[in-house]
Protein backbone atom coordinates (compact mmCIF):
# COMPACT_ATOMS: atom_id res chain seq x y z
CA UNK A 1 0.00 0.00 0.00
CA UNK A 2 1.21 3.66 -1.35
CA UNK A 3 0.74 6.56 1.10
CA UNK A 4 0.63 9.64 -0.27
CA UNK A 5 2.46 12.69 2.41
CA UNK A 6 0.76 15.39 -0.23
CA UNK A 7 -2.87 14.08 0.19
CA UNK A 8 -2.12 13.30 3.98
CA UNK A 9 -0.54 16.91 4.94
CA UNK A 10 -3.52 17.86 3.08
CA UNK A 11 -6.43 16.17 4.95
CA UNK A 12 -4.44 17.24 8.05
CA UNK A 13 -4.75 20.93 7.83
CA UNK A 14 -8.13 20.78 6.39
CA UNK A 15 -9.55 18.49 9.11
CA UNK A 16 -7.56 19.74 11.37
CA UNK A 17 -8.79 23.28 11.13
CA UNK A 18 -12.71 22.45 10.39
CA UNK A 19 -11.96 20.62 13.34
CA UNK A 20 -12.01 23.58 15.54
CA UNK A 21 -15.36 24.59 14.57
CA UNK A 22 -17.13 20.95 16.00
CA UNK A 23 -18.58 23.38 18.80
CA UNK A 24 -19.75 26.10 16.55
CA UNK A 25 -21.34 23.11 14.08
CA UNK A 26 -22.87 21.59 18.05
CA UNK A 27 -24.06 24.86 18.79
CA UNK A 28 -26.34 25.68 15.43
CA UNK A 29 -28.14 22.73 15.86
CA UNK A 30 -31.51 23.85 16.78
CA UNK A 31 -32.08 22.92 20.50
CA UNK A 32 -34.68 20.84 22.23
CA UNK A 33 -35.82 20.14 25.57
CA UNK A 34 -34.09 17.24 26.45
CA UNK A 35 -31.18 17.80 25.16
CA UNK A 36 -29.20 21.31 25.61
CA UNK A 37 -27.04 20.92 22.53
CA UNK A 38 -25.74 24.29 23.65
CA UNK A 39 -24.11 22.48 26.54
CA UNK A 40 -22.64 20.17 24.91
CA UNK A 41 -21.10 22.64 22.46
CA UNK A 42 -19.62 24.77 25.60
CA UNK A 43 -17.68 21.50 26.90
CA UNK A 44 -13.74 22.71 27.49
CA UNK A 45 -11.30 21.58 25.41
CA UNK A 46 -13.65 20.51 22.59
CA UNK A 47 -12.33 23.13 20.07
CA UNK A 48 -8.81 21.46 20.61
CA UNK A 49 -9.69 17.84 21.06
CA UNK A 50 -11.81 18.02 17.87
CA UNK A 51 -9.31 19.66 16.12
CA UNK A 52 -6.95 16.67 16.69
CA UNK A 53 -9.32 14.39 16.33
CA UNK A 54 -10.56 15.73 12.80
CA UNK A 55 -6.76 15.92 11.82
CA UNK A 56 -5.70 12.55 12.10
CA UNK A 57 -8.64 10.91 10.88
CA UNK A 58 -7.54 13.45 7.86
CA UNK A 59 -4.75 12.27 7.79
CA UNK A 60 -4.87 9.08 7.42
CA UNK A 61 -7.92 9.01 4.79
CA UNK A 62 -5.84 11.54 2.84
CA UNK A 63 -2.83 9.05 2.75
CA UNK A 64 -4.48 6.27 1.92
CA UNK A 65 -6.60 7.49 -0.65
CA UNK A 66 -4.19 10.21 -2.14
CA UNK A 67 -4.57 13.33 -4.32
CA UNK A 68 -7.73 11.89 -6.36
CA UNK A 69 -10.94 13.22 -6.53
CA UNK A 70 -12.91 11.22 -3.71
CA UNK A 71 -11.47 13.83 -1.22
CA UNK A 72 -14.00 15.76 -1.73
CA UNK A 73 -16.75 13.70 -0.18
CA UNK A 74 -14.25 11.85 2.29
CA UNK A 75 -12.63 15.08 4.27
CA UNK A 76 -15.22 16.76 4.80
CA UNK A 77 -17.35 13.65 6.23
CA UNK A 78 -14.57 13.68 9.10
CA UNK A 79 -15.27 17.34 10.92
CA UNK A 80 -19.20 16.36 10.67
CA UNK A 81 -18.59 13.10 11.77
CA UNK A 82 -16.82 14.34 15.05
CA UNK A 83 -19.57 16.95 15.91
CA UNK A 84 -21.85 14.21 15.93
CA UNK A 85 -20.05 11.45 17.62
CA UNK A 86 -19.50 14.24 20.39
CA UNK A 87 -23.20 15.07 20.32
CA UNK A 88 -24.20 10.93 20.46
CA UNK A 89 -22.46 10.29 23.47
CA UNK A 90 -23.25 13.61 25.22
CA UNK A 91 -27.24 13.46 24.43
CA UNK A 92 -27.43 9.73 22.93
CA UNK A 93 -29.60 11.35 19.76
CA UNK A 94 -28.32 12.02 16.37
CA UNK A 95 -30.11 15.30 15.21
CA UNK A 96 -31.87 14.82 11.68
CA UNK A 97 -30.56 18.60 11.21
CA UNK A 98 -27.34 17.35 10.86
CA UNK A 99 -27.61 13.95 9.68
CA UNK A 100 -29.89 14.43 6.87
CA UNK A 101 -27.53 17.44 5.44
CA UNK A 102 -24.77 14.64 5.66
CA UNK A 103 -27.30 11.94 3.45
CA UNK A 104 -27.30 14.87 0.29
CA UNK A 105 -23.97 16.27 0.76
CA UNK A 106 -22.40 12.70 0.33
CA UNK A 107 -24.58 11.59 -2.40
CA UNK A 108 -24.22 14.56 -4.42
CA UNK A 109 -20.48 14.95 -4.09
CA UNK A 110 -20.02 11.38 -4.42
CA UNK A 111 -21.68 11.60 -7.60
CA UNK A 112 -19.58 14.07 -8.38
CA UNK A 113 -16.30 12.40 -7.54
CA UNK A 114 -17.71 9.32 -9.66
CA UNK A 115 -18.19 11.34 -12.53
CA UNK A 116 -15.08 13.81 -12.73
CA UNK A 117 -12.66 10.48 -12.08
CA UNK A 118 -15.23 8.49 -14.76
CA UNK A 119 -15.94 5.80 -12.16
CA UNK A 120 -18.98 4.97 -12.22
CA UNK A 121 -18.78 1.42 -10.82
CA UNK A 122 -17.46 3.38 -8.02
CA UNK A 123 -20.84 5.00 -7.99
CA UNK A 124 -22.98 1.93 -8.68
CA UNK A 125 -21.23 0.02 -5.31
CA UNK A 126 -21.77 3.37 -3.59
CA UNK A 127 -25.60 3.19 -4.13
CA UNK A 128 -25.85 -0.55 -3.27
CA UNK A 129 -23.88 -0.44 -0.17
CA UNK A 130 -25.84 2.87 1.21
CA UNK A 131 -29.04 0.54 0.47
CA UNK A 132 -27.96 -2.42 1.69
CA UNK A 133 -26.70 -0.75 5.05
CA UNK A 134 -30.13 1.03 5.39
CA UNK A 135 -32.17 -2.17 5.01
CA UNK A 136 -30.08 -3.94 7.68
CA UNK A 137 -30.21 -0.86 10.18
CA UNK A 138 -33.77 -0.45 9.61
CA UNK A 139 -34.03 -4.03 10.06
CA UNK A 140 -32.60 -4.06 13.42
CA UNK A 141 -34.25 -0.81 14.62
CA UNK A 142 -37.32 -2.47 13.77
CA UNK A 143 -36.51 -5.44 15.83
CA UNK A 144 -35.53 -3.83 18.86
CA UNK A 145 -36.17 0.03 18.59
CA UNK A 146 -34.97 0.34 22.22
CA UNK A 147 -32.00 -0.24 21.56
CA UNK A 148 -30.74 2.26 18.26
CA UNK A 149 -32.31 5.11 17.37
CA UNK A 150 -33.53 6.16 13.73
CA UNK A 151 -30.69 8.41 14.11
CA UNK A 152 -27.95 5.20 13.44
CA UNK A 153 -30.24 4.41 10.69
CA UNK A 154 -29.95 7.53 8.75
CA UNK A 155 -26.31 7.97 9.53
CA UNK A 156 -25.78 4.21 8.66
CA UNK A 157 -26.63 4.83 5.45
CA UNK A 158 -25.08 7.53 4.85
CA UNK A 159 -21.46 5.93 5.65
CA UNK A 160 -22.65 2.70 3.91
CA UNK A 161 -22.51 5.34 1.03
CA UNK A 162 -19.28 6.23 1.25
CA UNK A 163 -17.67 2.80 2.17
CA UNK A 164 -19.31 1.43 -0.38
CA UNK A 165 -17.46 3.87 -2.99
CA UNK A 166 -14.13 2.95 -1.38
CA UNK A 167 -14.76 -0.64 -1.97
CA UNK A 168 -16.87 -3.68 -0.24
CA UNK A 169 -14.25 -5.00 1.78
CA UNK A 170 -14.20 -1.35 3.70
CA UNK A 171 -18.10 -1.56 3.74
CA UNK A 172 -17.54 -5.20 5.30
CA UNK A 173 -14.82 -3.59 7.88
CA UNK A 174 -16.89 -0.91 8.60
CA UNK A 175 -19.98 -2.22 9.84
CA UNK A 176 -18.79 -4.89 11.77
CA UNK A 177 -15.97 -3.24 13.07
CA UNK A 178 -18.24 -1.02 14.34
CA UNK A 179 -20.01 -3.73 16.22
CA UNK A 180 -16.95 -5.30 17.04
CA UNK A 181 -15.90 -2.00 18.90
CA UNK A 182 -19.15 -1.75 20.65
CA UNK A 183 -19.57 -4.53 21.73
CA UNK A 184 -15.80 -5.00 23.43
CA UNK A 185 -16.34 -1.16 24.79
CA UNK A 186 -18.88 -2.16 26.75
CA UNK A 187 -17.56 -5.53 28.07
CA UNK A 188 -14.10 -3.24 28.92
CA UNK A 189 -16.41 -0.73 30.86
CA UNK A 190 -17.91 -3.85 32.83
CA UNK A 191 -14.79 -5.58 33.82
CA UNK A 192 -12.93 -2.33 34.33
CA UNK A 193 -15.48 -1.06 36.97
CA UNK A 194 -16.39 -4.54 38.03
CA UNK A 195 -20.57 -4.32 37.22
CA UNK A 196 -22.20 -7.07 35.11
CA UNK A 197 -25.06 -4.42 35.13
CA UNK A 198 -23.03 -2.04 32.57
CA UNK A 199 -23.58 -4.81 30.23
CA UNK A 200 -27.21 -4.22 29.88
CA UNK A 201 -27.11 -0.05 30.31
CA UNK A 202 -27.67 1.83 27.37
CA UNK A 203 -24.60 3.66 25.62
CA UNK A 204 -25.18 5.52 22.27
CA UNK A 205 -23.67 3.44 19.05
CA UNK A 206 -22.82 6.43 16.69
CA UNK A 207 -19.65 7.17 18.25
CA UNK A 208 -18.82 3.48 17.53
CA UNK A 209 -20.33 3.36 13.50
CA UNK A 210 -18.28 6.64 13.09
CA UNK A 211 -15.14 4.80 14.04
CA UNK A 212 -15.48 1.65 12.13
CA UNK A 213 -16.38 4.20 9.66
CA UNK A 214 -13.04 5.34 9.36
CA UNK A 215 -11.03 2.33 10.56
CA UNK A 216 -12.46 1.07 7.58
CA UNK A 217 -11.34 4.42 5.23
CA UNK A 218 -7.97 4.36 6.38
CA UNK A 219 -7.26 0.82 6.15
CA UNK A 220 -6.21 1.22 2.60
CA UNK A 221 -8.83 -0.99 1.13
CA UNK A 222 -8.84 0.08 -2.32
CA UNK A 223 -6.00 -2.21 -3.02
CA UNK A 224 -3.14 0.51 -2.54
CA UNK A 225 -3.52 3.63 -4.58
CA UNK A 226 -6.58 5.01 -6.04
CA UNK A 227 -4.55 5.79 -9.12
CA UNK A 228 -4.00 2.40 -9.79
CA UNK A 229 -7.97 1.61 -10.35
CA UNK A 230 -7.68 1.73 -14.07
CA UNK A 231 -4.77 -0.58 -14.95
CA UNK A 232 -5.90 -4.31 -15.91
CA UNK A 233 -3.38 -6.81 -13.91
CA UNK A 234 -1.46 -7.84 -16.91
CA UNK A 235 -0.47 -4.22 -17.55
CA UNK A 236 3.29 -3.30 -17.11
CA UNK A 237 2.07 -0.37 -15.29
CA UNK A 238 -0.42 -2.56 -12.78
CA UNK A 239 2.36 -2.27 -10.03
CA UNK A 240 3.96 1.17 -10.49
CA UNK A 241 3.67 4.61 -8.98
CA UNK A 242 1.69 6.38 -10.58
CA UNK A 243 1.84 10.40 -10.30
CA UNK A 244 -0.34 13.24 -11.36
CA UNK A 245 -0.26 14.79 -14.62
CA UNK A 246 -2.65 17.06 -16.30
CA UNK A 247 -3.79 16.01 -19.80
CA UNK A 248 -1.23 17.02 -22.52
CA UNK A 249 1.60 16.47 -20.37
CA UNK A 250 4.08 14.30 -21.55
CA UNK A 251 3.13 11.20 -19.55
CA UNK A 252 -0.62 11.90 -20.03
CA UNK A 253 -1.77 8.64 -21.90
CA UNK A 254 -4.38 8.80 -24.71
CA UNK A 255 -7.38 8.07 -22.01
CA UNK A 256 -6.85 10.91 -20.16
CA UNK A 257 -10.07 13.49 -20.52
CA UNK A 258 -9.41 17.02 -21.36
CA UNK A 259 -11.90 18.12 -18.80
CA UNK A 260 -10.63 16.70 -15.62
CA UNK A 261 -7.49 15.80 -13.84
CA UNK A 262 -6.21 12.21 -14.96
CA UNK A 263 -4.70 9.94 -12.37
CA UNK A 264 -5.13 6.78 -13.63
CA UNK A 265 -4.16 7.99 -17.23
CA UNK A 266 -0.68 8.75 -16.08
CA UNK A 267 2.14 6.63 -17.07
CA UNK A 268 4.63 6.19 -14.31
CA UNK A 269 7.59 8.18 -13.53
CA UNK A 270 11.01 6.43 -14.50
CA UNK A 271 13.49 5.26 -12.11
Amino acid sequence: MNLDPAAALLGLLLCGNAGLFVPALIARIPEHDPPAYGAVAARPHLAVTGALVAGIAGLLVGAVTGLDWPLIFLLPLVPVSVALAVVDLHTHLLPTAVVRPVQIGVVLLGTASALLDDDLPALGRAAIGGLVVLAFFHALWWIHAAGMGYGDVRLAAALGFALGYVGWAALVIGVYGAFLVFGLGGLAVALVRWDKSRLKASYPFGPFLLAGRWRASSWGSRSGAISRRGEPSGSPYAHERLVPCFVGSPRASPTARPWSRSWRGCLPMSG
